[in-house]
């Protein structure tokens, strides 16, 4: 795990030198994503990538990285995969990002651990 002090930082400073594999941004904005599409693109010898929006969501993400010229849905598009965790099933209406972070890396752990 490691914290980008820009959008540029998030590709830029990939510990792997080809890049990443997968690139998955999970954020509020987005269409739900269901168990069955992340077990359909995920794979054990892939080099993941894993952006969370946030709190505000994406845009405030980009918004507020001055040093890049990176409009929100360009950002978007450099993800393989875009979505929000699906937590209807939990019996809440919100998570809080630390709660949404756990659930989603429980999740993927079946896969891409």
């Amino acid at each position: 795990m490691r914290i980008a002090n820009g959008i540029k930082e998030i590709f830029d400073q990939s510990i792997f030198g080809e890049g990443y594999d997968l690139t998955m941004l999970f954020d509020h904005k987005q269409l739900p994503f269901s168990k069955k599409s992340l077990a359909n693109r995920l794979n054990f010898d892939q080099r993941v990538l894993i952006v969370f929006g946030g709190f505000e969501g994406l845009d405030s993400i980009v918004d507020g990285d001055e040093r890049s010229k990176v409009t929100s849905s360009q950002f978007q598009d450099l993800f393989s995969l875009r979505g929000q965790f699906d937590y209807s099933d939990y019996g809440v209406k919100t998570l809080r990002i630390e709660e949404e972070m756990f659930m989603i890396l429980h999740t993927l752990k079946d896969y891409i651990c």
